[in-house]
């Protein structure tokens, strides 16, 4: 089944890579390499949106530039390790931060597995990155905290190469507040090419607002109460030795101690020992 879902799986805050619900199959690893632009120009104060003062030349909006890597190896056919880390940096102007990014190591089992549909229960660690944070009207290149989470995925394939996918979970942080969060997403494979949308939906539980008493003191916005809805469209195209070129574009719909943002992702992937992804 296809692996290659969407690069919106890696854009859930870096450390919060959602993972595909098929796994690779026993001895069987695939390698993923994605650049990730995110730029914007006004945030979400509460549910209302303001404008950031305009960065320093030569800058004209705020920028995160973000490599990550991921990496999947079949344990067996039920039983999957995964990786996911990269290199990120932000531009604010001459400004910036810039260090190894959140990172995930992550075990996948599947409970279910029928003729369409998958049934995959995850958990992973959540390591923090070498970044620093900053406590400027800037923006930090991510949360900087250590924990864990455990989702369930669900994937599903209909007539005419439809395939659906979902992914919804818990994630714990020392220092920050609880995320519930979550994945949907409908696709289509026509020949080698795939296309499809997804929605994302990142929701903490606690924390503070911006401009209340509570929040004075705190180093970053990570302990702020934030929601994030994000909308995505993906195109891939696989060659038949199995090689995957994809792009994505995803948007902040609504958003809540969060940068609006404009996401652009360039995907490259591809399969060990060299055959391609499995539908």
């Amino acid at each position: 089944m296809l692996r290659y879902i969407s690069a919106l799986v890696i854009l859930q805050s870096g450390a919060a890579w959602g993972a595909s619900p098929w796994l690779p199959g026993s001895g069987k690893a695939s390698v993923t390499m994605t650049y990730v632009e995110e730029s914007f120009t006004s945030y979400w104060h509460g549910r209302v949106q303001r404008t950031f003062p305009q960065p320093p030349s030569p800058a004209k909006v705020y920028d995160q530039h973000t490599g990550y890597a991921a990496l999947e190896y079949g344990l067996s056919n039920k039983l999957a390790l995964d990786l996911v880390t990269g290199y990120t940096a932000t531009v604010y102007g001459t400004e910036g931060i810039k260090g190894l990014s959140d990172s995930l190591v992550g075990l996948r089992y599947r409970v279910y597995g029928g003729e369409r549909s998958v049934l995959t229960l995850r958990g992973a660690a959540n390591i923090s990155g070498t970044y620093d944070l900053t406590t400027k009207s800037r923006f930090s290149p991510g949360d900087k905290a250590s924990g864990g989470q455990g989702s369930l995925l669900y994937g599903t394939t209909f007539g005419h190469n439809l395939y659906l996918y979902g992914e919804g979970g818990w994630r714990y942080r020392d220092t920050i507040p609880n995320v519930l969060f979550g994945t949907a997403g409908l696709g289509h494979r026509l020949g080698r090419v795939s296309y499809g949308v997804a929605y994302q939906h990142n929701r903490a539980l606690s924390g503070v607002d911006i401009g209340t008493p509570s929040f004075h003191g705190f180093p970053s916005l990570r302990e702020t109460r934030q929601i994030q809805q994000v909308i995505d469209a993906n195109i891939g195209y696989t060659t038949a030795k199995g090689i995957y070129f994809g792009f994505d574009y995803a948007h902040l719909l609504i958003g809540r101690k969060s940068g609006n943002k404009q996401i652009l992702a360039f995907t490259f992937g591809f399969t060990i020992p060299g055959r391609g992804p499995h539908f």
